[in-house]
């Protein structure tokens, strides 16, 4: 039997799937949207995916960041951790 990489419980493990529901962008959202539009007979899947995925979400209380979000997070405290601030002991930049 061949893995369909778009089945539920695959689209439900996929992580750019699972970014794509919690924070689109327009970059994931053309992608599944050409991903719908080149397969039309996974639409119920996929509204079923991203149901599941949000409703799992919700209960869990796992609302990820998206990878941009996550950067520009690292990148506020890789700057906050080098700056020179001679009111925080301890804190140089260097």
């Amino acid at each position: 039997m061949k893995h369909d990489p778009h089945s539920l419980t695959s689209l439900i493990r996929d992580d750019e799937f699972i970014a794509w529901v919690l924070n689109p962008d327009a970059v994931n959202e053309q992608q599944w949207r050409h991903f719908l539009d080149e397969n039309p007979a996974k639409f119920k899947t996929v509204q079923s995916a991203r149901e599941y995925v949000m409703i799992l979400a919700r209960d869990t209380g796992r609302h990820l960041p998206s990878v941009g979000q996550s950067e520009k997070m690292w990148q506020v405290v890789d700057a906050s951790t080098k700056t020179n601030d001679p009111d925080r002991p301890g804190w140089n930049s260097g």
